[in-house]
Order: structure tokens, then sequence, then C-alpha cells
């Protein structure tokens, strides 16, 4: 992590310093032999759906999701120290991939059944391939 400036010697740099190595160790972190934030957001997408449940409201869900998003771009802002452009882009482009893989994928399976879950396995690929297409072409450019 870089210096802060005088004015932002104290509190504010101990929190981006507490936060930066907490995002680090679920970066980098290894728990069962998986990343230590993968494991972190399934258990957290577990007790979300648990809370769905006994709850009967979507809250839980929707605090995760936005989490995940203000902790990935609070990420880029005070860890890495860059733009958000590039960051927006590359997750537009993600997203609209797996919408499109969502689509393909769900257009061919019944509700009913236990493969109703494939379509988010398979829109996440085709995310992922999207966006590493997207990746080698503009590294050659």
């Amino acid at each position: 992590m870089q210096g802060f400036p005088e004015q932002r010697k104290g509190p504010a740099a101990n929190l981006t310093t507490a936060f930066c190595s907490a995002t680090e160790f679920l970066n980098e972190g290894d728990i069962g032999g998986l990343k230590a934030g993968s494991v972190t957001f399934f258990v957290a997408l577990i007790v979300a759906f648990v809370g769905l449940i006994f709850f009967n409201t979507a809250f839980f869900l929707y605090l995760l999701v936005i989490g995940s998003i203000a902790r990935q771009v609070a990420y880029f802002l005070f860890c890495k120290r860059t733009g958000l452009g590039g960051y927006l882009l590359e997750t537009g482009i993600r997203i609209a991939a797996v919408g499109v893989g969502w689509l393909i994928s769900y257009t061919f399976l019944d509700p009913d059944s236990f493969l109703y879950v494939l379509p988010i396995a398979i829109a996440l690929f085709v995310g992922d391939g999207v966006l590493a297409l997207y990746r080698k072409r503009y590294r050659k450019a």
C-alpha cells in the first residue's frame, strides 16, 4: 500500500490499512485448499438463503450483494489506488455475458427439475469466457 499524505495519518490510515490487510488475506489466504474469500462468500451466501427461508425476506441476500460490490469498489479505490473505469467496463461486460449465458441455458431446462440451478454455473463460465476474450483482445492492441 502506498503511503498517505500527512493530512490522512491517524484513524483514516489505520482503517484503510486494516481494510487492505483483511482484503489481502481474503484474496490470498487458504482455508482447506480454497481461497478464504471464496469460503467466506459461500458461507455468507448460505446464511443469506437461510435468512430468506426462515424470515421470508430477501434482505440478507440484498445485503450480501450490495456489500460485495461495495467491497470490490473500495478495494480498487483504497488499496490498488486505480481508477474505476476499467473495472466498471469489465464488470459490465461480465454481467452482460452472464445474462446472455443465463438466458441461453435457461431455455433448455425444466424449472421443476434439480438441474434448474445449472444456468447459474453455465452463466458464470460464459461471463468469465467473454471477459477473458475481451482481455486477450485488448492486451494485444
